[in-house]
């Protein structure tokens, strides 16, 4: 909750925007501006028959509906109807957030239909027993069209998002609409006694309702900063002077103190001394522990329990690092193998072991794998650990 307060007091919301919703070859756009919490179409302009690649006729038809209907310099959001994108379906177990980012980052990366000349955005949702993924694509040359037409009539490219079926509408009161999409939904007036709404009013609203989520497929890049540098001035000053005060006032108390603080300061200083003795111990203290640790892992016990052994190494948790399978050979060595995100995780996890339990810890094997990038190691603890 306070982030969302501290973010609509340094961000720009964009309460009034330009809608561009580009259904196969008809664009239509519109002019919507948030008053009294609720959401109005001001004005909609609608081409058919629009060739994408007449870039110089397409950039004049929206420079003339922006001066027409006045909204220069405006942010706008558009969404592109399915003929313009591509979509992968996948589901998942369920895992935290954290866990699913990294599901959708490898999902992405192992789908050869994705490649650098595509734009990407993905959407989730959490079932009882799974999370449904949706990944999307788009060809950045596309994307990149529209960010380059827009900018040439006069406009704020801040998002492209993939046309939702999923959202769902319907008539609150006289002339009052509410449109949802997953836990979100926004209000909105349009002037008709009609139930239903026609299919480009949906996809122009669409746009307000997905302006923040994850559906984005213009490149982070191309995206215009959203502070609010006029507002952001005003706490600068305020800051400043509130600073400048309190700085007068510490001086004042600073001097008024001197004279007090000039009395105490022996005894600070004695007491510094005392802790720079119990410092001084303390360390020593702790290079007296390492060496009896180091004498004891020195002893090399030969008798070590199962528990023990699990125990031990299963305190060692590096990020990146898990293990496969624990087993030992002909000679009763321990064989341990595993997989590494990458060397340095590796690396560390070896280390730890040496450091701790296993100082006899030695690499039989390791091998990088091409897909993934993961490393595959096999390690080998000897008998007399």
């Amino acid at each position: 909750m306070k982030n969302k307060k501290i973010e609509k007091l340094l961000y720009s919301n964009h309460i009034n925007v330009v809608s561009l919703a580009i259904m196969e070859d008809d664009i239509y756009l519109a002019n919507i501006k948030l008053e009294d919490n609720l959401w109005k179409i001001k004005n909609i302009e609608h081409y058919m028959s629009v060739n994408f690649s007449e870039f110089d006729q397409l950039s004049d038809i929206l420079k003339n509906a922006v001066l027409k209907i006045g909204c220069r310099d405006l942010p706008v959001y558009m969404c592109i109807s399915a003929d313009k994108f591509n979509l992968y379906k996948n589901i998942f177990p369920p895992m935290s957030y954290k866990e699913l980012k990294k599901a959708i980052y490898w999902e992405i990366r192992g789908n050869a239909a994705i490649d650098d000349t595509q734009c990407v955005s993905f959407d989730y949702e959490y079932t009882e027993d799974s999370v449904n993924i949706k990944i999307y694509t788009a060809e950045k040359a596309f994307i990149m069209t529209l960010y380059a037409i827009c900018t040439a009539a006069y406009l704020c490219p801040c998002g492209v998002f993939p046309l939702q079926d999923e959202v769902l509408a319907n008539k609150e009161e006289s002339e009052i609409f509410q449109l949802g999409w997953h836990k979100g939904a926004i209000s909105f007036h349009l002037a008709t006694d009609e139930s239903i709404l026609p299919p480009y009013i949906k996809s122009l609203v669409q746009n307000i309702l997905l302006k923040d989520s994850k559906l984005d497929l213009l490149p982070e890049k191309q995206k215009p900063a959203r502070l609010n540098w006029r507002r952001i001035s005003v706490f600068m000053c305020a800051a400043a002077f509130i600073f400048t005060a309190a700085i007068a006032s510490f001086f004042h108390f600073a001097i008024a103190a001197a004279h007090e603080e000039e009395i105490g300061l022996e005894s600070q200083l004695h007491n510094m001394k005392n802790i720079v003795e119990q410092k001084n111990m303390f360390e020593n203290y702790q290079m007296d522990i390492q060496k009896r640790k180091n004498i004891l892992l020195g002893l090399h016990p030969i008798n070590m329990s199962g528990y023990a052994l699990l125990s031990n190494m299963g305190s060692v948790c590096i990020d990146g690092v898990w293990l496969n399978a624990v087993k030992t050979d002909e000679m009763d060595n321990i064989i341990i193998t595993g997989t590494s995100l990458s060397y340095e995780a590796l690396e560390e996890y070896i280390g730890a072991l040496k450091q701790y339990y296993f100082p006899d810890t030695s690499m039989l094997s390791e091998k990088e794998e091409k897909e993934t990038g993961a490393v595959i190691f096999v390690l080998k603890i000897y008998k007399d650990r």
